[in-house]
């Protein structure tokens, strides 16, 4: 399984071979969200017909974002609830958080005490 395709073909191919790792192995593409740092990368893959790629449902419609993942023969399959993939691995469409992220206080610089620059 392949998370994401990251945005340039080359970079891709050089990471696969970089990892050992031949693109025709692959199953499943899953994709994070619709950009292109995480979708243009999919020509990288060579010519993969019929291996599902997982997207978010915000896929629906022309984007280059989907274009790509095309490219490659990717069959696209759009994520709405969870949905399982390999045996004990499953994805969901966005969790959504609500009331935002906790904080950890104000952030400050490590070379004074008092965070302020001298």
């Amino acid at each position: 399984m392949l998370f994401d395709t990251g945005a340039d073909p080359a970079v891709l191919r050089e990471n696969l071979a970089a990892l050992k790792i031949d693109p025709t192995k692959i199953e499943a593409v899953v994709i994070s969200h619709v950009h292109g740092d995480h979708t243009w990368g999919a020509p990288g893959l060579g010519s993969l017909p019929g291996v599902r790629a997982y997207t978010p449902r915000s896929f629906e419609g022309p984007s280059s974002e989907k274009d790509a993942l095309q490219a490659a023969g990717l069959a696209l399959v759009p994520v709405s609830a969870a949905t399982p993939l390999f045996d004990g691995v499953s994805i969901s469409e966005r969790c959504r958080l609500r009331g935002g992220f906790p904080s950890a206080g104000p952030a400050r610089d490590s070379r004074t005490k008092s965070g302020n620059s001298a």
